[in-house]
């Protein structure tokens, strides 16, 4: 399965983080993402996220429904998707930290791949309507 899409610009995270968190939810031996905003010649920086192996498969959406959203585990971290209309707010705990991706779009003529991924400590999400979050483990490299 390829999940290809498009963004209105390359500074488009919250749309960047939805098409990747519901590709993380359906995330299997042979599926595949990409999207862009100008030129499949583009890189961003959460597409280098480890998260290791899923530790759940779902055959059907409804099994990933957790808490009013969709959530899948990974080895070192998790994915929450709000596909609704409402906002949605889930206390966490401690331990993990929400990936907050900087920069990404086009490669340069040098090859160099642009941005950062940063991770801030997260004890609670707030997904606002049709937005999603990615979340690894504390410690998780």
């Amino acid at each position: 399965m390829i999940l290809e899409n498009y963004l209105k610009g390359a500074d488009d995270v919250a749309t960047r983080l939805y098409y990747l968190a519901n590709y993380l939810l359906v995330k299997g031996s042979r599926t595949y993402l990409d999207y862009f905003a100008a030129s499949p010649l583009e890189w961003y920086p959460e597409w280098e996220a480890d998260l290791g192996l899923p530790l759940e498969d779902a055959t059907m959406v409804s099994d990933l429904l957790w808490q009013g959203v969709y959530r899948r585990q990974y080895e070192k971290g998790l994915v929450l998707v709000n596909p609704s209309d409402l906002p949605v707010s889930i206390a966490m705990g401690d331990g993990l930290e929400l990936m907050v991706p900087q920069g990404g779009g086009a490669i340069g003529p040098d090859g160099a791949q642009p941005g950062t991924l940063e991770w801030e400590a997260a004890t609670s999400v707030d997904l606002g309507p049709k937005s999603a979050a990615v979340l690894r483990t504390v410690g998780a490299k």
